[in-house]
């Protein structure tokens, strides 16, 4: 099941059978089913979504009475708009043949130009409908009832092949488990260096102690300046502190995040003991932040390199709850995927996830029944 973000809290989830338009629950609600088809079925509404676009009160709509599926970028208000163009008798009826059914805004005409043409052509093909595109460009931004041309499938990329779990994220990896689910694994190398950098704290806090005493009970007279003894005494207390910290985080740390769909939850475990829950219900979105290179004028100018990742819960009161910080990557990112210099935020779909931290957060939005959304920064 994929899920894709639209204007106005609105979520479109579609799958090889299914297309529905769902109004986003927020701070905790429900989401509301709004419009959805079928595959060889009529489309169905509730009667708040009919009663907005003057649709029949009879709650369904048969395909026959739809002459295509729009797609098209506004310059007024500089968005893309994804509709249906109904047929003329039903047209009389409503005053338009336009039936809005979600919006972009993209100023730049091109952030979301595949995620929402992906969404268009699927509500086609469930339809058995033609599928047209009004790209932003002015020779062509004519009104609906000119809109008549098919969309170049040229023009529309392809879904990205996603890698299968396991994935590999730096001292993580996501792996599957039985049921419908997957968990974050912590390896155990993370808390065998912990220990080995806790032993070396201690040791040198060994050797200060070692020197502090030799000092005082040699009987010679104290170093200049004598506040290197004293120093001494710091150095001791420094170490003390760090290889308790240190020590401390690595038997606090959580070893595993269980995300379980079928229960709606996500865990938190060390050993066989549960640190903390959060439903389902409580997170908006999986949100992936990505540190990327800018394009150089003579380095890397085909791909933006991937300097820092971070894997976040967004939940619906807007506070952020971490799962993994990804220091070390040796990833790219294609710059004919993004040619812009600029830091964004965008829905993340299979159609501009090209790392394993996108990938994995894809793979968890998926089993959550979330949206996934991407923040790029530069």
């Amino acid at each position: 099941m994929e899920r894709i973000t639209a204007a106005d809290n609105l979520i479109i989830e579609l799958d090889t059978e299914r297309w529905r338009l769902l109004a986003d629950g927020l701070s905790g609600g429900s989401e509301r089913l709004l419009f959805e088809a079928e595959s060889g079925g009529p489309a169905r509404y509730v009667s708040a979504f009919a009663a907005r676009r003057k649709l029949p009160s009879s709650g369904t709509l048969n395909p026959e009475r739809i002459e295509r599926i729009v797609l098209g970028w506004s310059e007024k208000d500089a968005a893309w708009h994804l509709g249906l163009v109904l047929d003329q008798p039903l047209a009389d009826e409503r005053g338009s043949r336009w039936c809005g059914l979600a919006t972009w805004q993209d100023p730049d005409g091109g952030i979301f130009r595949e995620v929402a043409g992906h969404a268009g052509q699927s509500l086609a093909h469930k339809l058995a409908r033609p599928f047209a595109l009004v790209p932003p460009k002015p020779d062509v931004m004519q009104s609906v009832q000119g809109m008549t041309a098919p969309v170049d499938t040229s023009e529309v990329r392809h879904p990205i092949p996603q890698p299968e779990l396991p994935l590999k994220l730096d001292q993580w990896s996501l792996q599957a488990v039985s049921g419908h689910g997957a968990a974050l694994i912590l390896s155990p190398s993370w808390a065998r260096s912990r220990f080995v950098r806790a032993g070396w704290y201690i040791i040198l806090m060994g050797v200060f102690i070692v020197l502090t005493l030799t000092t005082l009970t040699s009987g010679i007279a104290f170093p200049r300046p004598e506040f290197l003894v004293y120093l001494g005494f710091v150095s001791i207390l420094i170490m003390a502190l760090a290889a308790l910290i240190t020590l401390l985080g690595a038997a606090l740390q959580p070893k595993r995040i269980v995300f379980d769909g079928a229960a709606g939850v996500i865990v938190w475990m060390r050993g066989r003991s549960v640190i903390r829950q959060i439903p389902a219900g409580m997170i908006r979105e999986i949100y992936v932040s990505q540190v990327v290179s800018r394009v150089g004028k003579w380095a890397d100018r085909e791909v933006r390199r991937v300097r820092h990742g971070e894997l976040n819960l967004l939940l619906n009161d807007n506070a952020f709850v971490q799962l993994l910080v990804q220091a070390r990557t040796d990833e790219t990112i294609p710059v004919t995927d993004d040619p812009l210099d600029e830091e964004t935020v965008l829905p993340l779909t299979v159609f501009n996830a090209r790392t394993r931290l996108q990938s994995a957060a894809l793979a968890i939005a998926e089993i959550m029944h979330v949206t996934a959304t991407y923040d790029k920064r530069l």
